[in-house]
């Protein structure tokens, strides 16, 4: 099943992406969203603490793809979107980033540069999707 299918359903949000600004999620069901992923281990703690939630969310989707493609060539409104947070702040996120030495752009391709990091997704860190982290639920 697609990832981020599974994700909108883990949520309780519609699978059809938005048709226009009035079919966007609610705002509880966004901050859940973020929430969700923040919480989903994306990162080690020692690197996490320099983030928001809403920062961690679309650092979440980056590892993700990350992890299952060795790199991420989504757009920063696509990381956005699946991350239910604004532009301004996928772009934010991904400029603190690069900032802390942790991710790397070149050629709209994102990498994780940042040997721990890489080591924890390594070692599974990322919980699966399906299970909702426990103070979630």
């Amino acid at each position: 099943m697609d990832e981020h299918l599974v994700l909108t359903e883990t949520c309780g949000l519609q699978a059809d992406a938005p048709a226009s600004w009035s079919d966007r999620p609610t705002r509880a069901a966004a901050i859940h969203r973020q929430r969700y992923l923040a919480a989903s281990e994306a990162m080690p703690p020692e690197r996490a603490d320099k983030f928001t939630v809403a920062q961690l969310a679309v650092l979440t989707i980056i590892a993700r793809e990350v992890r299952t493609r060795q790199g991420c060539t989504l757009s920063t409104a696509t990381i956005a979107a699946r991350a239910s947070v604004s532009l301004g702040t996928a772009q934010g996120a991904i400029q603190l980033a690069k900032h802390l030495g942790l991710i790397e752009v070149v050629d709209h391709r994102t990498t994780i540069v940042d040997a721990k990091w890489s080591a924890w997704l390594r070692r599974g860190r990322l919980r699966n999707r399906k299970q909702a982290p426990a103070r979630l639920r």
